[in-house]
């Protein structure tokens, strides 16, 4: 018990340190005394940023959307090849917005994939 280090107060000091920082600050203001945002800041700052990081968080997803929709449409892939595709954009925008659940879903699939397909080649019909 005597290695346990307790801080020390003087009489001159308060028992709480910080204490006297929050009383000094001054929070009270007047509703009135706050100026008004004209619509070019409310633009600046609140409505460009909004606008500008949804198209960031969204454009990726457009253009995926965009090269998967012209891959179902072009008669010159074949069939496995779109599905190559379509796997890996799919790994692409799983990764690109949740990519914690990617390692989940790709040993999901991998342990499905094995109990389908593995014993079908091993099945022997009659």
């Amino acid at each position: 018990m005597d290695n346990v280090e307790v801080p020390i107060f003087y009489d001159d000091e308060p028992d709480f340190v910080e204490h006297e920082y929050l009383q000094d600050v001054e929070y009270e203001y007047e509703y009135e005394d706050v100026e008004r945002e004209t619509l070019f800041e409310l633009y600046q700052y609140c409505l460009r940023p909004t606008i500008y990081d949804t198209v960031l968080y969204l454009l990726p997803l457009f253009i995926s959307t965009i090269i998967f929709r012209l891959c179902a449409y072009s008669q010159h892939i074949s069939h496995k090849t779109f599905h190559i595709l379509s796997i890996l954009i799919g790994m692409c925008n799983i990764y690109r917005y949740v990519g914690e659940c990617l390692y989940t879903l790709l040993i999901l699939c991998t342990i499905s994939y094995l109990t389908l397909h593995i014993p079908k080649r091993y099945c022997k019909y009659a």
